[in-house]
């Protein structure tokens, strides 16, 4: 018990990190709309746009801070689960919740250089990457027999087809031509099948009996991912969301946070050759 108590201070420096990185976007937001109030004469400008064709230093200086008070959160949650990893008795799991962190955290710096130099190429690597992490998270919850599974997935699945079909308008309506717009359609559908998985074997994992509060953990992290996702993939394809940085990156620390508490062995019935 002491041992996981003083595991879980791990946690403060993620909590810290995540406040300061909700303060530092309030006074990145303040300092955009200073900018968007800049008039062209005051500033070395394009013919078309008004917008300056090179960004000073201390922008290039901001862009680096923005990214990494932005990955920090996710560093210390790498390190948390990190800590867990030699004493686990179900090794696989915390080094492929890791490595889904490690993912989501090269993720978390393509989209940010996404929102400051609005190149969707950095966007689309972005969500490639939690790709690739939603699967290490697949791998790690397994593909074991839970009860109640399949109610699990009666219940995901119409809910991410209803979601994509939502969002199929504005996919179709984007302005690249038709066969890109087909190759987006194409891997926002991939994308969110791993999504309705990631989510069926998360919340599958909390159907037995004698789950434990870090499998509920889990649960509350993949749904959050979820609720993460699906209004960054709506802001950026179907309509501007309210908020949207603030709904986005708090259930976006809350998922990665709920995961990451799953490696925490406390009565666990995983064992190395899975569910046991």
């Amino acid at each position: 018990m002491a041992y996981n108590a003083l595991l879980l201070l791990l946690l403060l420096p993620f909590a810290v990190t995540t406040v300061i990185y909700f303060i530092h976007s309030k006074y990145s937001k303040s300092s955009e709309d200073a900018a968007d109030s800049q008039s062209p004469q005051d500033a070395a400008t394009d013919g078309h746009s008004g917008i300056c064709k090179c960004p000073p230093t201390w922008l290039s200086n901001f862009l680096t801070v923005s990214v990494i008070i932005k990955c920090l959160p996710t560093i210390f949650l790498c390190v948390f689960v990190l800590s867990y990893i030699p004493n686990h008795p179900a090794k696989v799991y915390p080094i492929l919740i890791l490595v889904g962190l490690v993912f989501s955290c090269i993720g978390d710096t393509l989209l940010a250089i996404h929102a400051t130099k609005n190149k969707d190429i950095f966007f689309f690597l972005g969500l490639a990457m939690f790709a690739v992490g939603h699967i290490m998270y697949i791998i790690a919850f397994g593909l074991h027999s839970f009860a109640f599974e399949n109610l699990v997935l009666i219940v995901c699945a119409p809910i991410g087809i209803l979601a994509y079909i939502y969002l199929l308008p504005g996919l179709c309506s984007l302005p690249q031509a038709i066969w890109i717009r087909v190759l987006i359609a194409l891997a926002t559908a991939v994308y969110f099948l791993l999504t309705v998985v990631m989510d069926w074997r998360g919340i599958s994992r909390v159907t037995v009996t004698n789950a434990k509060w870090p499998e509920w953990c889990g649960c509350i992290g993949v749904i959050s991912f979820s609720v993460s996702d699906m209004v960054l993939v709506i802001n950026k394809f179907r309509h501007a969301v309210p908020y949207e940085k603030y709904i986005i990156m708090s259930t976006y620390f809350l998922a990665q946070l709920g995961i990451s508490l799953s490696v925490v062995p406390v009565g666990s019935v995983f064992t190395n050759d899975g569910y046991a």
